[in-house]
């Protein structure tokens, strides 16, 4: 069965999906689903394997993990003692500070040249969604990056009304949403983490030439 635009927004076209039936459907959640951690065997790549510029992205993205570990480990603490302690904030902040300084650049490096090529190199493959409007894998990653940098802002902003107030209720109120916002971007930056290193970097290497890898990888270094 093939659906339309509309209904190929509530899967994952980074996998590949053209078809899929209704259980299966059901069965996908935008993050933190089993079936969304599930890699295409033949997109993956060992780290030896891949292009220099997927690799530099890559150890970027191990970096990048050591931070959302910090903020896991900061959401277990919230919801254990219930309040905003010394150590969840110092957590947060740690975070904070590597997901300002280096998650937006990060970005800018995906979206400033790869982006755009496999979209367009996808259209060519017709690797895209149906209707009158296509849409790519690429714009899953896309606003990956859009929901991340709106729930970062969302977190800074908490974390700062926090220590602006001191009604305990009020207070209570702002740590359980920063928990909350915390476990939401930690999710959506580990689905985004799978889907580039397990999908779109092997999706990437099949689809562009390695002289097109080798521009990108020069004009961003």
């Amino acid at each position: 069965m093939t659906f339309d635009s509309k209904t190929m927004q509530k899967i994952d076209p980074v996998k590949r999906q053209e078809t899929i039936n209704s259980d299966a459907l059901n069965a996908l959640s935008p993050m933190g689903n089993a079936e969304d951690f599930k890699p295409v065997k033949e997109l993956q790549l060992e780290f030896g394997q891949l292009h220099p510029f997927f690799q530099m992205l890559y150890n970027e993205h191990v970096e990048l993990n050591a931070k959302i570990e910090k903020l896991n480990q900061a959401v277990s603490i919230i919801a254990k003692e219930h309040v905003l302690s010394p150590q969840s904030l110092e957590l947060i902040k740690d975070f904070l500070d590597f997901f300002h300084n280096e998650f937006v650049p990060h970005n800018k490096k995906e979206e400033k040249l790869f982006f755009p090529l496999l979209h367009n190199r996808l259209l060519a493959t017709q690797e895209h969604s149906q209707g009158k409007n296509p849409f790519t894998g690429v714009k899953i990653l896309e606003d990956d990056h859009i929901h991340a940098l709106r729930l970062g802002a969302i977190l800074s902003n908490l974390v700062y009304l926090v220590s602006q107030i001191n009604d305990f209720k009020s207070k209570n109120v702002l740590v359980n949403e920063i928990r909350k916002t915390s476990n939401e971007l930690a999710e959506c930056l580990e689905l985004h983490i799978f889907r580039e290193d397990h999908i779109v970097f092997g999706l990437g290497q099949k689809l562009l030439t390695r002289s097109e890898l080798d521009q990108i990888h020069s004009e961003l270094n």
